[in-house]
C-alpha cells in the first residue's frame, strides 16, 4: 500500500479519513435448523446420535481446512417429532474455486443408551465420513439438487457410510443403523449465489433401508440445512512507533504493518536546517488497527529563517 502526503503549512489541521479496508472476506456458516422423524427404524422409538464435520478443498480437491467433527445425543425420536438440533459450524473459509465437504449423519443404536464413550465414537464416524467424502470415496449429493435426493442415491450413501462404520468396528443389533446420511459437496461459487444476500435453506429427505423383521418400516427422516453468509472479521496489527524516524522509514514501517499512512507535514522557520523527523503519530504506538486502516503521522521539516541585512 502506498502512503499519503499532505503538506499543511504551520500548523495541523484534521483531514478527511480514508476508507481503505479492503471488501471483507465472507466466510459461511452451515446449521442443521431442524430434523423431522417421519418414520422411526425401530418399532417405536429412535435413539439417534448425530454428529457434523466439514472440510474445505482447494480447486484440485485437495483437502484444506476441518471444521468439527461436533457429536450430540438427540434423545429418543418416535414419528412425527421434530427437534432442532442445535448443531452447527461456523467461519467456514472456502477457497475461490474451490468447495466444501459437508457431513451430517444420525445412527439409530438404542444400545448406546447412557455410555459414556458414545459421542467420541461418533466423533471419529464424523471425521471418518468427511475425509471419505472429501477424498471421493463416498458418493455425494450434488447441493442443486439436494431437495430431491434418489432413493437409490440414498442407499449408495449409506453404503458407503457402512464402510466406515464397520472400520469403527460398531456392533449394530437388527434395529440400528444409518437414518440420516447427509452428504454434500458445494461450490464457492454457488454459496455466494444462494447464501450471499439471505440465508440459504434447502430442505431433504432421507428415505431409509429395509429393517429387519421386528423393526418397524423403512426410516424416514426430514432435514433442514441452513447456510449463511458471514464477513469475516479483519485481522488487528499493533500500531509501530513512528516518533523520531525519518518519514521514508515511517512510511516503511507503516506499509510492513499492512496499514495505510497519510503523512502530515508542518514547516518551521529555523536558524539551522535539520532532519525532518516524525514529531506526532495518530494512533499511538501499540493501538490496535485493522489491517488496511488509515493511520497519520505528522512529520516537521524545517526551513532557514530569513535573516535581515546588514546595512552597508
Amino acid at each position: 500500500m502506498s502512503g499519503g502526503h499532505v503538506n499543511i503549512g504551520e500548523h495541523a489541521t484534521a483531514i478527511e479519513n480514508l476508507d481503505l479496508h479492503p471488501p471483507p472476506r465472507v466466510t459461511f456458516d452451515f446449521s442443521v435448523a431442524l430434523m423431522t422423524i417421519n418414520n422411526p427404524r425401530s418399532p417405536e422409538t429412535d435413539t439417534d446420535f448425530a454428529t457434523l464435520a466439514i472440510t474445505t478443498l482447494a480447486p484440485d480437491g485437495t483437502e484444506i481446512t476441518k471444521y468439527g467433527p461436533t457429536s450430540k445425543s438427540l434423545g429418543d425420536l418416535g414419528k412425527g417429532e421434530e427437534v432442532n438440533p442445535g448443531m452447527s459450524l461456523k467461519g467456514i473459509d472456502v477457497p475461490d474455486g474451490g468447495s466444501v465437504a459437508f457431513a451430517f449423519v444420525v445412527l439409530n443404536k438404542g444400545a448406546w443408551a447412557g455410555l459414556s464413550a458414545v459421542l467420541d465414537t461418533m466423533d471419529l464416524i464424523g471425521s471418518g465420513v468427511v475425509g471419505a467424502l472429501s477424498q471421493g470415496q463416498i458418493a455425494a449429493t450434488d447441493a442443486a439438487g439436494s431437495a430431491d435426493v434418489a432413493f437409490p442415491e440414498v442407499v449408495a450413501v449409506i453404503a458407503g457410510i457402512a464402510v466406515i462404520l464397520e472400520a469403527a468396528k460398531l456392533i449394530f443389533a437388527d434395529c440400528d443403523g444409518v437414518v440420516v446420511p447427509g452428504l454434500m459437496k458445494i461450490g464457492r461459487t454457488e454459496l455466494l449465489s444462494n447464501a450471499g444476500s439471505q440465508p440459504w435453506e434447502m430442505t431433504v429427505d432421507y428415505p431409509g433401508t429395509d429393517s429387519h423383521d421386528g423393526c418397524g418400516a423403512n426410516s424416514d427422516y426430514t432435514v433442514k440445512y441452513r447456510i449463511e453468509a458471514t464477513p469475516a472479521p479483519i485481522p488487528k496489527v499493533a500500531m509501530p512507533s513512528l516518533m523520531g524516524l525519518s518519514p521514508r522509514n515511517a512510511s516503511k514501517d507503516v506499509q510492513a504493518a499492512g496499514l495505510h499512512g497519510v503523512e502530515e507535514i508542518v514547516v518551521s522557520d529555523s536558524a539551522v536546517v535539520e532532519p525532518s523527523v516524525v514529531v506526532a503519530q495518530q494512533p499511538i504506538a501499540g493501538t490496535l488497527v485493522p489491517i488496511g486502516d488509515t493511520v497519520r503521522y505528522t512529520v516537521r521539516e524545517f526551513s532557514v529563517a530569513a535573516r535581515p541585512r546588514r546595512a552597508l
